[in-house]
């Protein structure tokens, strides 16, 4: 989870994934996040790949809540990972 990172609490999940992407991935962050939005479709596809019949919210926020305490942190390294 963004546990690791240092971000407990609800509000600040989404912190700790924008900031383990700029220390690991910085050159496809720099290049593909302009704004917070930008990772929503990131999410939302993160969410059809583990849970397909399970409907997804339109908030970033919300996704990046929901993925990092029912499906863990390390999907969404796995995901990132793939992409590079």
């Amino acid at each position: 989870m963004a546990y690791n990172y240092g971000y407990k609490s609800e509000g600040t999940i989404l912190d700790g994934i924008l900031k383990w992407l700029q220390e690991n991935n910085k050159f496809w962050f720099d290049e593909n996040i302009k704004k917070i939005s930008d990772l929503n479709p990131h999410f939302i596809s993160i969410r059809k790949q583990q849970e397909p019949n399970k409907p997804f919210a339109k908030l970033t926020e919300k996704n990046a809540i929901y993925i990092s305490k029912n499906l863990g942190f390390k999907v969404i390294k796995e995901y990132f990972k793939k992409l590079l």
